[in-house]
C-alpha cells in the first residue's frame, strides 16, 4: 500500500505522514498538498503585508463598510430624498483608506502591474 523511500521512516516521524509512492508530493516540496492550501490562505495576505488574520479583519470591515453603501445606494435608488451622498461619501473615504493608509504601497505597486501590462 505504502511505497517505501527514503522519506518515509525519518519524515512520517518529524510530520506524520508516510510517502504514497507518488513522486510529485514530497514533504514539505512544493507539491506538498499541506503547503498549497497554507499558501491558500496566506499567499495574498502576505503580498499586502498582512497576516490571515490582519487581513482577515480588514476585508470583513471592507464587506460591512461597502454592503452598508450598497444598501444606501438601493435605498435613495427608490427614495431619491433619502441618503443622497452616503454612498458615495463611504466610496470616497474607503478610496482614501486605500491609497493612504498602511496597504497604500501596494496599491500603487498593483497599478504599475497593471499599466505594464496593458502595454
Amino acid at each position: 500500500m505504502f511505497k517505501k523511500s527514503k522519506f518515509s521512516n525519518k519524515n512520517a516521524k518529524k510530520t506524520g505522514k508516510w510517502d504514497t509512492g507518488n513522486n510529485n508530493v514530497s514533504p514539505g516540496g512544493p507539491y506538498d498538498p499541506d503547503m498549497r492550501l497554507r499558501g491558500f490562505f496566506t499567499d495574498h495576505p502576505t503580498s499586502v503585508g498582512e497576516s490571515y488574520g490582519e487581513h482577515f479583519v480588514f476585508a470583513i470591515r471592507f464587506a460591512r463598510a461597502t454592503a452598508g453603501a450598497s444598501l444606501a445606494a438601493a435605498v435613495h435608488a427608490v427614495f431619491p430624498h433619502l441618503f443622497q451622498t452616503t454612498a458615495s461619501s463611504k466610496i470616497r473615504e474607503l478610496h482614501s483608506l486605500m491609497e493612504s493608509g498602511p496597504r497604500a504601497h501596494v496599491t500603487e505597486e498593483l497599478a504599475d502591474k497593471q499599466n505594464s501590462l496593458s502595454r
